[in-house]
């Protein structure tokens, strides 16, 4: 059983890899500020992971390669460049 509402599949990618590459202090911080600036609760499409992606590489650093990585991950998915 889970306690709370479980993450969406790509979520939980955004979320995983950010806290791989700064650790479970300033990735899920991050992710919860990239989220709030969006106007969303949680990346449900792959069009949201481009617009969260695009967020971090906003940042620069390390956050810009981790958003540079998930961007391909959302191109792959489907999603749509903004021109």
């Amino acid at each position: 059983m889970t306690s709370g509402p479980s993450r969406s599949e790509l979520d939980e990618l955004a979320l995983q890899r950010l806290i791989r590459a700064v650790g479970p202090a300033v990735g899920p911080a991050t992710a919860s500020e990239a989220l709030a600036s969006l106007g969303i609760a949680e990346i449900e499409s792959p069009a949201e992971l481009l617009r969260f992606a695009e967020q971090l590489m906003q940042k620069g650093g390390v956050f810009e390669s981790v958003g540079r990585g998930l961007k391909i991950s959302a191109l792959l998915k489907g999603a749509v460049p903004s021109t």
